[in-house]
């Protein structure tokens, strides 16, 4: 990113949560909202599995075996996104909006709640990728997640690990683009307070690519 960007028109929108708190199913839903009304968007889910350095992270995450360790992890993930710093960037100056299924809040959350490292120690990998106009937090309970389908193909998906990385979550609460959102809540009702907040923002005044800082 360029130091003294212009403004883009391009959105960047995250999707935030635990595991099975409901994000893949809402960007799906306003995926296919905008697509019905020819705005334009595309859709990158973290970790993006299809790097080399993905690939390294799917295989971790499916083998509950095998060990790595904790801060060379972090560091993965952190790369994955990094390594997708200049696609994204490049589709938002186009004009594209961009809707993330999670991003570093997922990684540090994580990586302090289910990995115990340092929460500033953290933050700093991501420091410098390409600052949100929206986080879309979906708020619900470990309690609850875990009776939804599929609770537990990977290995962080346990109650009490879970319980952690939610509490992490919420410490970025004060963040200006940060929007509570209730995910226990009927999923129509959620998608149509999302695409509010999401058309108020793709309409709203264009601004240059800022970099990410906590």
């Amino acid at each position: 990113m360029d130091d003294n960007p212009t403004a883009v028109k391009g959105k960047l929108i995250v999707f935030e949560g635990i595991d099975r708190s409901g994000k893949t199913s809402q960007i799906k839903l306003l995926s296919e909202r905008l697509t019905l009304e020819n705005i334009p968007h595309q859709t990158i889910g973290f970790p993006d599995r299809s790097t080399r350095i993905g690939s390294l992270l799917e295989d971790y995450l499916k083998r509950k075996d095998e060990e790595m360790p904790r801060q060379a992890l972090h560091l993965l993930f952190s790369a994955n996104r990094w390594e997708n710093m200049s696609r994204i960037a490049k589709l938002l100056e186009s004009g594209t909006h961009v809707l993330l299924d999670r991003y570093a809040y997922s990684g540090i959350s994580y990586s302090v709640g289910a990995e115990g490292l340092n929460f500033d120690w953290c933050k700093v990998p991501d420091c410098g990728i390409v600052e949100p106009d929206v986080v879309f937090f979906m708020n619900v309970s470990a309690q609850n997640t875990c009776t939804r389908s599929s609770f537990g193909d990977e290995i962080y998906e346990k109650v009490k690990t879970l319980e952690k990385v939610y509490d992490v979550f919420r410490r970025f609460d004060n963040l200006p683009y940060w929007r509570d959102i209730d995910a226990s809540d009927d999923p129509s009702v959620i998608h149509e307070k999302i695409y509010k907040t999401t058309m108020e923002i793709i309409k709203g005044p264009d601004r240059p690519l800022t970099k990410l800082k906590f």
